[in-house]
């Protein structure tokens, strides 16, 4: 076979590709989740409970994944059987998101006496006076940006 090729086709290089994949990145990281809102639930558990369509056309409906629409349905059984409300994602759900508040209602009383007591004071004084008050604080900024 080799002897009725010619010359140039025998001795082609091959290209070698090499996919570079970084180790740490691992697929689940790389995969985007859909964000879903609250009408996007009650309109599945509308067509599953009260219209009686199955999951899978429930979720054709509403135009979101079939394994999303299960696992939904899953922890809707399980909230109704544990005699609770249906709640999906406590994010999307009015809980308290980001960092904690820093000016705390005490030290915001503290601050409003110290104007009352003296009108003129700077920022300066405000800082010292709080943080021999209140053991821990820090100086900073931010503590008045909030």
């Amino acid at each position: 076979y080799n002897d009725l090729k010619p010359p140039g086709k025998m001795e082609q290089d091959k290209k070698e590709y090499h996919k570079e994949v970084n180790p740490e990145i691992s697929k689940a990281t790389r995969i985007t989740y859909g964000k879903y809102k609250k009408k996007d639930t009650d309109s599945f558990f509308l067509l599953v409970e009260d219209k009686k369509m199955s999951i899978r056309s429930a979720a054709a409906e509403i135009k979101i994944p079939k394994s999303t629409a299960y696992n939904w349905y899953k922890k809707g059984r399980e909230s109704l059987d544990n005699d609770e409300d249906i709640v999906m994602d406590a994010a999307k759900c009015g809980a308290k998101m980001g960092s904690p508040v820093i000016l705390n209602d005490t030290r915001k009383e503290y601050i409003l006496s110290l104007i009352d007591e003296q009108p003129s004071l700077v920022l300066e004084g405000m800082m010292g006076g709080l943080i021999s008050q209140f053991a821990g604080l820090k100086n900073s900024k931010l503590l008045f940006m909030s």
